[in-house]
C-alpha cells in the first residue's frame, strides 16, 4: 500500500516547498513579462519578489498576464513594497485586514 505525505503540512518538508514555490512562482513572472512586453525583470527585481509573501505573488503573476503596461504589472500594494524594503514578508494578519 503507498504511503501519501502531505508536503505542505510536513513540517521538514513544508519549508522546502513554499520556497519552491515562490522561486517558480518569480521565474513564472519575469517568463510572462518578458513574453507579452520584451522586457525581462532586473535580477534586483527578482531577488526582492522573493521576499514577497506567496499570495502577493500569485497577484502579481495575473497582473503580470493581463496589464497594459510593464510597469502596472508590476505595481505593488503600499503594505508588501513597504515591507520586502524592509526586508521581510507582510505578516497575514495584515492581510486579512484589507
Amino acid at each position: 500500500m503507498p504511503i501519501s505525505i502531505d508536503l505542505e503540512k510536513n513540517p521538514f518538508l513544508r519549508g522546502m516547498v513554499e520556497h519552491v514555490r515562490r522561486d517558480c512562482t518569480v521565474d513564472n513572472i519575469v517568463s510572462v513579462l518578458r513574453a507579452r512586453f520584451g522586457k525581462a525583470l532586473p535580477s534586483e527585481a527578482a531577488d526582492r519578489l522573493r521576499n514577497c509573501p506567496q499570495h502577493e505573488l500569485d497577484e502579481l503573476l495575473c497582473r503580470s498576464a493581463v496589464a497594459t503596461t510593464f510597469e502596472d504589472a508590476l505595481r505593488v500594494r503600499l503594505d508588501s513594497a513597504v515591507a520586502v524594503l524592509a526586508g521581510g514578508p507582510v505578516s497575514n494578519s495584515k492581510r486579512k485586514n484589507d
